[in-house]
């Protein structure tokens, strides 16, 4: 389940170009197999917004390696909730009426995002992921005081949770 990022203090600009690219895709499938379906022409992607919430990530895992002083980088479990959070909080997405008004595609934020960190940081195919799961972080996330820090241990439990298991 280890990534690409699993020794690293920051991103580099190659992997913040590809977490971008990777991120518009997830966006994109999330779009194209929503359910009820999602009109492709009432949603819009700030490519600045991603790129803005890729770049806060980058100064956040800087900053928590200087402050922790790891030795061998962060773990993906830390970058992923870290990226997660800026995606979240800079909403990227948005919708436009009367997609505004639906109750699950206001959830694509949150959904593009954890899709994302889940498939391209963690390596963990989000259809094998209990959906119960997937509600509490969500809730969480949107309604709860939650930081990039907790959400790394969420994930690194999960990861934990998962080599257990086998998954």
């Amino acid at each position: 389940m280890s990534s690409q990022v699993q020794e690293h203090a920051e991103l580099t600009p190659d992997v913040i170009e590809t977490y971008h690219q990777r991120y518009v895709r997830v966006v994109g499938e999330i779009v194209s197999k929503a359910n009820p379906p999602l009109n492709p022409k009432l949603v819009s992607l700030s490519e600045r917004a991603v790129g803005q919430a890729l770049a806060e990530a980058n100064k956040d895992i800087k900053a928590m390696q200087h402050r922790r002083q790891f030795k061998h980088g962060i773990s993906a479990s830390k970058i992923a909730g870290i990226v997660t959070f800026r995606l979240v909080r800079w909403t990227p997405v948005q919708l436009h009426a009367p997609q505004s008004e639906d109750e699950n595609a206001l959830k694509i934020n949150f959904m593009a995002a954890f899709a994302f960190a889940l498939k391209h940081i963690l390596n963990v195919d989000l259809k094998n992921f209990p959906t119960k799961v997937t509600r509490e972080f969500q809730y969480n996330i949107a309604r709860r005081h939650t930081n990039q820090e907790t959400l790394g241990l969420a994930y690194e439990m999960l990861e934990y949770h998962m080599k257990k298991n086998g998954a």
